[in-house]
């Protein structure tokens, strides 16, 4: 794993504090290897002796529920962080997360939990919008939910578009970049209630 690892490529800061693992296409293959013998703890394997020098590790994955990237995933973390649109089907969907992670737990990993649900492209206009919000909030509790909600916004698509930090990006790029401080300070401070400090 260290030898893939690079330093973030947006300077400053970033460049300090961030060091990444870039993903590839061709990991899709691994699926082909899912019969094997502890093929779900390739992730944790490679990870080990590595993550001791970091404070945060963050794994993101396509959003798909049965898949051998999923399960390599989930066996390497601790926590589940789960994006939701404030629709039906992504509701039912975030639903169904938190139900394999009780099912197969045993099988992946017993430790993993779902730390919580962050709601985005959330529109506050519509009533839609917020009855889904609370509907979240069954899912596990109230507390679950991130009270930061993140709205659909064009600079969000740029900023992935054009590999910018969000900070870079305007005063919208602003905003969304200090919602994003405030989720991030519920979800460390969430992480250590559930891991007991250890986050």
């Amino acid at each position: 794993m260290e030898r893939i690892l690079v330093k973030s490529g947006w300077g400053g800061i970033y460049t300090e504090r961030i060091t990444i693992a870039p993903a590839h296409l061709d990991l899709e293959l691994l699926a082909l290897t899912a019969s094997q013998a502890a093929s779900s703890r390739r992730l944790l394997t490679a990870l080990a002796g590595v993550v001791d020098d970091f404070d945060l590790v963050v794994i993101d994955t396509p959003p798909n529920l049965l898949s051998h990237l999923i399960d390599n995933a989930w066996t390497a973390a601790d926590l589940l962080w789960v994006p939701v649109e404030p629709e039906y089907d992504a509701v039912e969907a975030a639903k169904r997360v938190q139900q394999r992670v009780q099912e197969d737990r045993d099988v992946l990993n017993p430790d993993l939990q779902v730390g919580g649900f962050v709601i985005n492209r959330f529109r506050s206009s519509l009533n839609l919008h917020n009855k889904r919000a609370e509907e979240v909030g069954t899912i596990i509790g109230p507390d679950a939910v991130c009270p930061v909600r993140f709205p659909e916004l064009v600079v969000l698509k740029n900023g992935s578009e054009y590999a910018q930090p969000m900070s870079e990006l305007g005063s919208e790029g602003r905003a969304m970049a200090a919602l994003g401080a405030d989720a991030y300070a519920w979800m460390r401070k969430r992480s250590d209630m559930l891991m007991g400090g250890a986050a």
